[in-house]
């Protein structure tokens, strides 16, 4: 099993295998392209193939948050993404079909 952990403070989002449950060393992935950014949601979609991140930019004005949605076996964007000053400060994101 691997649990997907964020650090908001660092931008990071880390990665545990289970088990053992070890602390991981490396970041899975890092967001360094949004100055001053936290990661203020994590969402995986019902068939675990993306992730979603919302993204809180506190000392920006207007719309500060942004979404990413990554692949979770690369690690890369997908679409579009990342989706750039669309929200306020995500707090939940979610997944809703058609």
């Amino acid at each position: 099993m691997f649990v997907l952990c964020f650090r908001p403070a660092i931008k990071s989002i880390v990665g545990i295998t289970i088990p053992p449950l070890r602390s991981p060393t490396e970041p899975w992935r890092t967001l360094d392209d949004l100055e001053g950014a936290e990661i203020t949601s994590l969402a995986v979609s019902p068939d675990n193939q993306q992730l979603y991140v919302g993204v809180y930019q506190p000392q920006a004005s207007g719309l500060n948050g942004s979404f990413y949605l990554l692949n979770c076996n690369t690690g890369k964007n997908e679409g579009d993404s990342p989706y750039l000053n669309v929200a306020y400060k995500p707090l939940k994101v979610v997944y809703k079909p058609r």
